[in-house]
């Protein structure tokens, strides 16, 4: 029998290696380094039956890895709104969200970073088993009796999560899916009695509720926040009129739950820091209200179970949103039970299938897993989470969005046809655009002239057609941005082809210095912006205008707009004079010049 590997050990030979200047895993055998590679996690790929790689998870099995592995699930449609995000780490902390990660939070979330995706000891899914006056998480919580937990397992896969441990004679399982086409998230909670004896026991669930105004103020979670009991479902409502983001929220649930509380402050009790709950450790829901919580609105539930010996229960909750309106919330929970609760399994296909053809829309089979394992699932389901939600304010960044959908074009058209023709509508009529423009109605937009910013259309579009075919879409016509009311106008407006255009001629018809584009507010390098003032440049950004012009050219020879594609050509070639004659240093070309006509990135330069 082989000795164990020292893990420790063949780290600090890795960090050696560098120190050293070697190669990092220089005199490792394979079996080390696998053993280095594999020591949180490791991924479980699944093939179809010609051997392509189709599908993959990750499998979590340490508790404690040195940074949480945050999974994010959300909704595959191709509306741009009524987007539901749900982010899980491996012991079931994140938050959920709609449309907008911070602006649009339907649970928990206190973080207010640029990228706010880092949950806070708060932001968390919880779930306790209660037997025979004891009470204990259901899965383990690390710091807390973590050395009674068997079999512990965290599965994060492409919408999908499970997590599973092993207690007391007590098996639990947590299975979590967004469904395709509805703002919601369906969990599946699952106990097996292990021993030889009858078990009655109560399991709790329990997530802090956040459908507060937006933007924030503190009088919303006591004073228009309110739940209420309807029709076996918690249902929440916010009353606030100038909420720029309005949104309501329920849990529902089968078998209906036995008890319930609304209340933090109640189902918590006031040592809420404690780790088992008042209603937890005392067996029983208080069936509390939501009416002006001192400590905020929680959706928890308890539900009875009795196991014989070797038996099975599965429950099944929903959280998710819902109208505000009386008549159709109902409506709206009714067809959930019927068709969501009442069959999970259905909806848990359909996202398989959406993934499926996602991935086969574009796949690679070669010698190299790893590679075959990014390319045709991990790297489509990153974009798809990044094009959906990870622009967490209550606005978007222009080229963002218009970045991120170049990466969807060969698996997610349909998206990148409805999200480009909404961002088209925030360039004005002389080409340029928005440096953000807003999500929810009244937040306004951020009007900084970052001159790239329509730099990034014709390389999108372009890939979109290509991959479609759907030449169609370049005649629709959309409405430009009104430089009076700054909404989408109804009087001027332009074919997707014209504003591909008016973009590129923003750019190279503003030049400053020698010829080249100006760099206005900033380009795509930030770190930059504020150089330009009236005549400052960007030799980036002309470099950019040359390529995307070279695009324009060869699409509109396609469309057999020759005078078009000569105009093009000229603009390239012109362009490219002038940075080989003003740019190069004798070295490497400057990345700009600024308003006083200094070189930045030059070699010269100290």
């Amino acid at each position: 029998m082989s000795d164990p590997i020292d893990l420790d050990e063949l780290v600090e030979r890795c960090r050696e290696n560098l120190r050293a200047g070697r190669e990092v895993t220089a005199g490792l055998s394979g079996g080390q380094v696998e053993a280095l590679m594999t020591r949180y996690c490791r991924f479980e790929d699944r093939r179809d039956a010609s051997g392509m790689l189709v599908a993959s998870e990750v499998v979590i099995h340490a508790l404690r890895p040195p940074r949480p592995f945050l999974h994010l699930m959300a909704s595959s449609h191709h509306r741009l709104r009524k987007v539901w995000g749900s982010f899980w780490d491996g012991t079931c902390g994140g938050f959920s969200c709609l449309d907008s990660v911070m602006g649009g939070r339907m649970t928990s979330h206190l973080d207010t970073n640029y990228v706010p995706t880092s949950p806070e000891v708060q932001d968390v899914r919880s779930f306790w088993i209660h037997e025979q006056a004891k009470a204990w998480p259901m899965f383990p919580v690390p710091g807390y009796e973590e050395d009674r937990y068997g079999d512990y397992e965290c599965r994060q896969g492409l919408d999908t999560y499970s997590l599973s441990a092993r207690r007391d004679g007590l098996g639990c399982r947590l299975a979590v899916h967004v469904p395709v086409d509805r703002p919601l998230e369906v969990w599946e909670v699952t106990l097996i009695n292990q021993t030889d004896s009858p078990r009655h026991l109560s399991w709790f669930c329990r997530l802090r509720v956040n459908i507060d105004s937006f933007p924030f103020y503190y009088f919303v979670p006591r004073v228009t926040c309110e739940g209420l009991l309807e029709d076996g479902a918690l249902v929440f409502l916010n009353h606030d009129q100038n909420n720029k983001h309005p949104r309501a929220a329920f849990m529902t649930a089968d078998p209906p739950f036995d008890g319930y509380d609304m209340m933090a402050e109640v189902f918590d009790g006031w040592s809420a820091r404690a780790p088992i709950p008042a209603a937890v450790a005392q067996g029983k829901c208080f069936d509390s209200p939501g009416l002006q919580p001192a400590a905020g609105l929680v959706a928890a539930a308890q539900f009875r179970v009795a196991l014989p010996p070797g038996g099975r229960h599965t429950g099944k909750v929903v959280y998710g949103t819902c109208e505000s309106d009386e008549a159709a919330r109902r409506d709206t929970i009714e067809k959930v039970r019927r068709e969501v609760l009442a069959r999970p399994e259905q909806s848990r296909g359909q996202v398989a299938e959406c993934w499926r053809q996602r991935v086969l829309a574009s796949a690679v089979d070669t010698p190299d897993e790893h590679l075959n394992r990014y390319f045709n699932v991990w790297s489509k389901y990153q974009a798809r989470g990044q094009s959906r939600l990870c622009h967490g304010l209550d606005k978007v960044g222009y080229r963002d969005i218009i970045q991120h959908l170049l990466g969807l074009a060969d698996f997610d058209a349909p998206y990148v046809r409805a999200r480009l023709a909404e961002a088209l509508q925030y360039q004005f009529p002389d080409g340029r655009a928005v440096r953000q423009y807003e999500v929810f109605p009244g937040s306004g937009h951020d009007l900084r002239m970052y001159q790239d910013s329509p730099s990034w259309i014709p390389d999108t579009l372009i890939k979109y057609v290509k991959e479609t075919g759907d030449v169609a879409f370049l005649e629709e016509r959309i409405p430009y941005l009104g430089a009076r009311t700054l909404q989408p106008s109804r009087r001027q407006s332009g074919t997707v082809y014209e504003h591909a255009v008016a973009g590129l001629r923003s750019l190279y018809e503003n030049t400053g210095y020698h010829g080249l584009c100006k760099i206005g507010y900033g380009d795509w390098n930030d770190a930059l912006s504020q150089i330009g003032g009236e005549k400052g440049v960007s030799v980036w950004l002309t470099c950019a205008c040359v390529y995307q012009s070279k695009l324009m050219a060869a699409l509109a020879e396609f469309l057999g707009r020759d005078d078009d594609a000569a105009s093009f050509r000229r603009v390239a070639e012109e362009l490219t004079r002038r940075i080989n004659q003003h740019a190069w240093d004798g070295q490497w070309y400057v990345y700009a010049i600024n308003r006083d006509g200094v070189p930045i990135g030059s070699h010269k330069q100290k």
